[in-house]
């Protein structure tokens, strides 16, 4: 991966791209765009583009994907929300943070990090952590 079979997927319709995530096992990259309000996807081979939500996020800044979850923060309602990565229902707020912002929504599993040394008895641990998925 030196970069030079590169390619561009999204050139039209994107405002502000704050977060973006690829999806290995669907081979999908997901983006949320804080100025048209929207969270959508494209294939990796740019042949399907989808806005999988549109006005039920209003500021969404950092995303991650993992099983058949789509997580993100959102910087106007200060939560970390989560929908069904396929069909975008099910949306919930599983965490308010009272005028804070959240920074980054990662997910942390062995699975996804095979092609690493990472481990987590490596990291000292002083976010707040949900099942498989932590932030901070």
């Amino acid at each position: 991966m030196d970069g030079s079979r590169r390619a561009t997927l999204v050139s039209k319709d994107v405002g502000w791209p704050n977060g973006i995530a690829v999806d290995h096992t669907t081979n999908r990259l997901y983006w949320a765009d804080a100025q048209l309000s929207t969270i959508e996807y494209i294939t990796l081979d740019g042949k399907i583009r989808k806005v999988l939500l549109k006005d039920e996020v209003f500021h969404p800044y950092s995303l991650t994907v993992f099983e058949d979850g789509l997580y993100w923060s959102d910087w106007k309602t200060f939560s970390l929300e989560t929908c069904n990565k396929f069909t975008g229902h099910k949306m919930n707020a599983i965490l308010r943070e009272n005028g804070k912002h959240i920074m980054g929504v990662h997910a942390y599993h062995p699975v996804l990090a095979t092609r690493s040394k990472w481990r987590l008895d490596l990291f000292t641990i002083n976010q707040i952590c949900l099942k498989f998925l932590c932030t901070h």
